[in-house]
């Protein structure tokens, strides 16, 4: 009778020792969050729930090393924008592992976005000049890479320069044809600087005449007691015009 006592007792502190255990096992596994606290936590669970318990990481879990390059900021942004290139392709990094948007690989991230970025082509890196101008992006706008890791926001990298985005400077010179004077010299032949040629049509005007400057619809006007015409393709006396480039139009990084 002895012996069966003794055995029951063993048996229940066993059983005690075991269950402490299990309990303590669970509350490890939760707090490093290597599996999902809900899982440890139903209705049939003595586990207190952990409101600070991390977020689920798979052990085989990974995430990809983005790398862009923008004339926006994206720095702490959680989608990027103003993208002119996409070299992740040739960063090719993928982490994985547990918790693989830690912040070692995220530094490491971002020294290959960086020295991708750096190691542009000359045209690649006009590439992106001409995409930021094409979009009207302002002159002395700074351009740079940025990465991410898997779904961590942006971090900023490599500058990539500033961009210089100025228009072409032009000269527009036109000049009439002999026989018309330019409207702005009274220059037989002369440079117009409205564009416009003018010859006298007739006069002096028998009745009394409009005020200087009466336009005739688009043929002409009146001045004194004279009537003048305006120069067109269909007279002959439309104004000939040459456009120089004085400095061309400039997009590039510097």
């Amino acid at each position: 009778m002895k012996k069966i006592f003794f055995l029951l007792m063993t048996s229940v502190l066993l059983y005690s020792v075991n269950a402490q255990n299990a309990f303590g096992q669970s509350n490890w596994i939760a707090n490093a969050g290597l599996i999902s606290q809900g899982n440890l936590n139903d209705a049939n669970s003595p586990v207190p729930k952990n409101p600070e318990a991390p977020a689920i990481q798979e052990i085989n879990a990974t995430a990809t090393c983005f790398c862009v390059i923008s004339y926006n900021d994206l720095t702490d942004q959680q989608t990027r924008s103003g993208v002119c290139m996409d070299i992740t392709n040739i960063v090719h990094t993928t982490y994985s592992g547990v918790f693989p948007e830690k912040d070692d690989n995220r530094k490491d991230c971002q020294k290959k976005c960086s020295d991708a970025a750096y190691n542009l082509s000359a045209a690649q890196k006009q590439a992106i000049a001409d995409c930021a101008c094409a979009a009207g992006v302002g002159n002395g706008t700074p351009i740079r890479a940025y990465s991410a890791v898997g779904v961590k926001r942006y971090q900023s990298d490599q500058a990539m320069g500033t961009l210089v985005n100025t228009p072409a400077v032009v000269q527009t010179t036109c000049r009439c044809p002999v026989g018309w004077l330019a409207n702005t010299s009274n220059i037989d032949g002369g440079v117009t600087t409205d564009g416009k040629c003018k010859k006298l049509v007739c006069g002096p005007i028998a009745v009394a005449p409009p005020a200087d400057g009466t336009q005739v619809g688009s043929w002409g006007f009146t001045w004194g007691n004279s009537l003048w015409a305006y120069g067109s393709a269909a007279n002959g006396g439309a104004a000939l015009c040459r456009t120089l480039v004085i400095s061309p139009k400039v997009c590039k990084l510097q």
